[in-house]
């Protein structure tokens, strides 16, 4: 399959998703140099982008439930509308046959299980509409992080980190895991 033919029948399947945020990048098996990004269309709790905000209660364990349940999986994807002023396609993603052979719609999992804002959700006061608990919210550090600090603490090791965003072939922003630290980096020699 080619990509620019799955992309104009607008459904995709053998597709990997890593989810970041309230968007699903999908890259379409690993003989296609291309990818896409399909926003999903359900709202989640939102993450903080900067040290003035604070995120939304479950932001971080609805990010972590979409990230257990589509990393390095098969997932098929359909565009539903593309908004065209923004340069968006937003769609549904579905993961592969569960136990029982049936395909399920990403979003209404989320929905089901109290990660996306939906009447079920409401009325049942799950996660996003439960009362607020120390379970609900994680931090990140926005403070400015110690560059000789962090190389002398982690050289030689491997650190567990999430990557946010992939600016080209070297630049790279993560989450250090667990500290939740946000550092941006270079890679030399690539």
């Amino acid at each position: 399959m080619v990509f620019r033919a799955a992309k104009a029948a607008a459904c995709h399947e053998g597709a990997t998703a890593p989810p970041i945020g309230r968007t699903t990048t999908l890259c379409v098996s690993s003989d296609f140099q291309r990818s896409s990004s399909v926003s999903l269309m359900f709202a989640a709790p939102r993450l903080a982008r900067s040290p003035e905000q604070s995120n939304e209660p479950y932001a971080w364990a609805s990010r972590a439930h979409m990230c257990r349940l589509c990393v390095g999986k098969q997932v098929h994807f359909q565009v539903k509308y593309r908004v065209a002023a923004i340069n968006r396609d937003v769609g549904i993603v579905w993961l592969a046959h569960n136990a029982r052979g049936v395909e399920e719609n990403l979003c209404a999992i989320q929905a089901r299980t109290g990660f996306a804002k939906e009447q079920v959700a409401i009325s049942e006061k799950k996660r996003t509409y439960a009362d607020a608990d120390a379970e609900s919210n994680a931090t990140v550090q926005w403070h400015g992080a110690d560059a000789a600090a962090l190389v002398s603490e982690y050289k030689g090791k491997l650190v567990p980190a999430i990557v946010e965003a992939v600016r080209d072939g070297a630049s790279l922003r993560v989450i250090l895991k667990p500290s939740l630290q946000l550092v941006n980096f270079g890679l030399s020699g690539v």
